[in-house]
């Protein structure tokens, strides 16, 4: 029988990981599941397989594999754009191995492309999937009382963000041909009045980025259809999975980084032409006008992030990833 594959946490930082409002819920399961919780000290003599940090932010001190570890290294990037330089370094110098990325970011993002070229074909994606303590359908056969209209959630945030440029001035210079990181958000904001009869816009008004004015879990819950944004970094948002998960059909682009996830156009999610408003608009018209072929993706996509997307799925995922990416036999 082979023997377990012994993967070490350095110092999990649980008020961002777990909890009822975590967005990685994920990352609790899987260190209860498949890890052992290590101090930075503890882990340069660590005697099993891996070691890896899911905080973010490895630039910061201990917030990643020490080198004196020779096993497996990875780091979680989250926000990949954050003190790129200093991340480079930090990587170098301690040896990291393997990067867990929100996406499959070397396939997808240019920016990631360019200043991570040696990680290209060594990132293991990690999709937030969804908090399954407080994202559900509320209440049994309501799908007729929601507002049949798309609910556009997410912040809109400029490339060069005022509240954190001083740590984004790499990805900032990059994308300076674009104004917002989160350009179709932006693009739906400034064309609402054009899809009154599509869209209702929960986006937060300029000069305002985020807006947590609402409770989310409920507006999910109110609507037949959502939407978000991949960002021009093109990754599938928390949102992606929050509101298929309580039950709204998600209106998302047909950016192959959605395909790559699982998402079927008309099987578990409705897709429209990148940037295209009137696309946007025809398909969304059209489900509104077929509300029983709406209802079907519906429960097709409640279904399918259940089956892919919950915590202990992704957690499971990756610890096979991980296994499999040292030569270890599970």
């Amino acid at each position: 029988m082979a023997q377990k594959f012994r993967i070490g946490v350095i110092n999990p930082n649980w008020g961002f990981l777990s909890g009822e409002k975590t967005m990685h819920r994920w990352a609790e399961v899987f260190i209860r599941d498949y890890a052992e919780v290590l101090s930075y000290e503890e882990a340069k003599t660590y005697d099993g397989d891996a070691v890896i940090c899911l905080n973010g932010r490895p630039d910061l001190k201990e917030n990643h594999p020490p080198k004196e570890f020779k096993g497996l290294k990875a780091v979680h990037l989250m926000d990949h754009t954050f003190q790129v330089q200093r991340t480079r370094k930090v990587l170098k110098e301690h040896e990291i191995e393997m990067l867990l990325a929100y996406n499959e970011h070397d396939l997808f993002d240019p920016f990631f492309q360019h200043f991570y070229p040696d990680y290209i074909g060594k990132v293991i994606p990690v999709p937030f999937g969804f908090n399954d303590k407080r994202f559900w359908q509320i209440g049994f056969n309501t799908w007729k009382w929601r507002v049949n209209k798309v609910a556009a959630f997410g912040a809109v945030n400029p490339v060069s963000d005022p509240l954190c440029i001083a740590d984004i001035k790499d990805y900032a210079e990059f994308n300076k041909h674009e104004e917002f990181t989160h350009k179709w958000r932006r693009q739906l904001f400034m064309n609402k009045a054009f899809l009154a009869s599509e869209l209702d816009s929960f986006f937060p008004e300029w000069p305002k980025t985020k807006d947590f004015d609402y409770d989310i879990v409920q507006a999910y819950n109110q609507y037949k259809m959502f939407t978000t944004c991949e960002s021009i970094m093109f990754y599938p948002s928390v949102k992606t999975f929050e509101g298929m998960a309580c039950g709204s059909v998600f209106v998302a682009s047909d950016h192959p980084c959605y395909d790559k996830i699982g998402l079927m156009d008309g099987v578990n999610c409705i897709k429209h032409k990148q940037y295209s408003i009137e696309d946007f608009k025809e398909k969304v018209n059209y489900y509104q006008e077929h509300e029983d072929e709406l209802a079907v993706i519906a429960e097709n996509g409640i279904k399918f992030v259940n089956e892919f997307y919950r915590p202990d799925k992704i957690a499971l995922n990756l610890y096979t990833k991980l296994t499999q990416y040292a030569g270890h036999e599970l």
